[in-house]
C-alpha cells in the first residue's frame, strides 16, 4: 500500500526498461504454465519498485523523516526544535485524516485505506482477446492486470474487481462478487484462456455496463464505477450505443491503446477524460503502470 500511495507524489515512475517472456495457458489447457521468464528490469538511479516509483536514500532517513526523493529527507509532519514531530505518514493522510502511528491513519467516515485515500469502487477490467493479439501478448496484458491488482487497495467493502474479454462478442471472465482477496483475482486473471475474433469495443463497452455493472453480480449503488479498457485494434461497429450505455450509469472510462493499428482519435472519443487515455506498445505496457494507478487513485 506504501508503493501504491507513494503516486501521490511520483505521477509516471521512473522506469527504464523492462522485458518479459510468458506462455501460461491456453484454451485447452488454461492455467497451463510452460515458462514464465523475466529479464532485464531497470529503473533510473535513486528509484527502485515495480514500477520504478519507490525513491531510494542512502542513507537511509533517520530522525522520524520519510523518503521523499533520491537522498531526499524530511519530515511528513511538522518540526518541532529541528526534530521531526509525531508520527510519520507517508503521504499524508488525506480527506481529512489524522497520523496516529507510523503509516497508520484514522479515517473520516466515508474514506478507508491506510492513508484514507480510497472510496468504495468497483473495476472492470475489459480486455481485447481478438486474433491479431496472439497468445503471447495476451499473457503479457494478464501479468500486467494481476500487478496491477496487487498494487490497489482490494478488499471486499473497498474495492472489487471484475474481468471481461471481447473479440466479436464479449464475455466474462468473473464478476464483481466472484473474488475478494489479490490472490484469488490474480489466479482467476492468469487463469484466463485466450480466444480469438474480431474487434466490437463497442458491444464489449454495452455488456459490461450492462451486464457486469449490475447489483445481482456484485456492483454496489455506493461505489464508483471504473471501466479500464486495453485494446490493440480499432472498433468494428461505428455507432455508440454501448457507450451510451455507460455513460447513463456514469461508469468512469480508462482507455489503453497498444500498437499501430489502434484508432487513436476513435478511443479518445470513449473515455472519459482526454488524461484517461495513454497509447503504448505490448513491449512497453509496464511503462504504463504508474499513470493507471495514478488515474485510478485519483477517482478512489
Amino acid at each position: 500500500m506504501v508503493l501504491f500511495s507513494s503516486l501521490y507524489y511520483v505521477s509516471c515512475g521512473h522506469f527504464c526498461h523492462r522485458q518479459r517472456q510468458y506462455q501460461y495457458g491456453t484454451k485447452s489447457c488454461p492455467g497451463c504454465s510452460n515458462t514464465k521468464t523475466y529479464r532485464e528490469v531497470s529503473c533510473c538511479d535513486g528509484w527502485k519498485g515495480y514500477t520504478c516509483d519507490v525513491p531510494i536514500c542512502d542513507p537511509p532517513c533517520n530522525g522520524g523523516e520519510t523518503c521523499y526523493g533520491p537522498d531526499t529527507c524530511r519530515c511528513s509532519n511538522k518540526t518541532v526544535e529541528g526534530l521531526c514531530y509525531g508520527y510519520a505518514c507517508f503521504p499524508p493522510c488525506q480527506h481529512g485524516g489524522e497520523c496516529y502511528g507510523p503509516n497508520k491513519c484514522a479515517c473520516r467516515l466515508g474514506y478507508a485505506g491506510d492513508f484514507c485515500d480510497v472510496n468504495p469502487s468497483d473495476i472492470i477490467f475489459v480486455v481485447d482477446e481478438s486474433g491479431s493479439i496472439g497468445n503471447d501478448d495476451f499473457r503479457v496484458t494478464m501479468e500486467y492486470l494481476t500487478n496491477a491488482v496487487n498494487r490497489l487497495p482490494v478488499r471486499y467493502d473497498l474495492l472489487r474487481i471484475g474481468l471481461a474479454l471481447f473479440s466479436d462478442s464479449a464475455r466474462k471472465s468473473f464478476n464483481l462478487d466472484d473474488h475478494f482477496t489479490k490472490e484469488h483475482i490474480t489466479d482467476a486473471i492468469l487463469n484466463t484462456y485466450f480466444g480469438s475474433g474480431g474487434t466490437d469495443i463497442d458491444g464489449a463497452l454495452g455488456y459490461t455496463c450492462e451486464d457486469m455493472f449490475q447489483l445481482t453480480t456484485g456492483d454496489r449503488p455506493n461505489a464508483q464505477n471504473i471501466l479500464v479498457l486495453i485494446t490493440d485494434g480499432r472498433s468494428s461497429d461505428a455507432n455508440k450505443p454501448g457507450l451510451l450505455k455507460c455513460n447513463s450509469k456514469n461508469v468512469t472510462i480508462i482507455g489503453i491503446g497498444i500498437g499501430s493499428n489502434t484508432d487513436q482519435d476513435q478511443l479518445r472519443s470513449l473515455v472519459s477524460k482526454p488524461e484517461y487515455y495513454y497509447d503504448t506498445t505490448y513491449d512497453y505496457l509496464d511503462t504504463t503502470m504508474p499513470k493507471l494507478l495514478k488515474t485510478i487513485k485519483g477517482k478512489l
